[in-house]
C-alpha cells in the first residue's frame, strides 16, 4: 500500500527540490557583482528589489568630485552599499571625492642675510 504512494511521491519531491535549488543558486542576470561593470563604473546597491528584500545592485558611475564616497562593500550583494568609490585621479576623504592634486604654491626664497 505504501510502496505506490512512495514511487510517486518521491519524483515529484525530488523534481520540487531541483527546482529550488536552480533558482537559488541561479545568477540574475539583471544584476551586477563587484567586478562585473565596465569602465568608470562600481556595482553599487541603489534599486529596491523584492525578490531579495533589500537593494538589487545595478551598474552606477564613479563618484565625481564633491560627491559623496565610500568603500564601504555589501558582501551579501557583492556590491558597493551607498556609494561608488571616486573616478580616478581622487580621492574619498570623509566621505567626499577630493581631487589628489595637491596645489603648488610659489616657495620664495629669501636668505636671511644680517649686515
Amino acid at each position: 500500500m505504501y510502496s505506490g504512494v512512495a514511487k510517486t511521491m518521491y519524483p515529484s519531491l525530488i523534481g520540487v527540490l531541483l527546482l529550488a535549488a536552480h533558482t537559488v543558486y541561479t545568477q540574475d542576470t539583471q544584476r551586477c557583482y563587484i567586478d562585473s561593470c565596465g569602465p568608470g563604473q562600481c556595482c553599487r546597491a541603489v534599486v529596491p528589489d523584492l525578490d531579495l528584500m533589500g537593494d538589487h545592485p545595478s551598474c552606477q558611475p564613479l563618484q565625481n568630485v564633491d560627491e559623496f564616497c565610500t568603500d564601504e562593500i555589501n558582501e551579501d550583494l557583492d556590491a558597493f552599499e551607498n556609494a561608488c568609490p571616486c573616478k580616478d585621479n581622487l580621492v574619498c576623504l570623509n566621505n567626499t571625492c577630493e581631487s589628489i592634486v595637491e596645489s603648488e604654491e610659489p616657495v620664495i626664497f629669501s636668505p636671511l642675510t644680517e649686515f
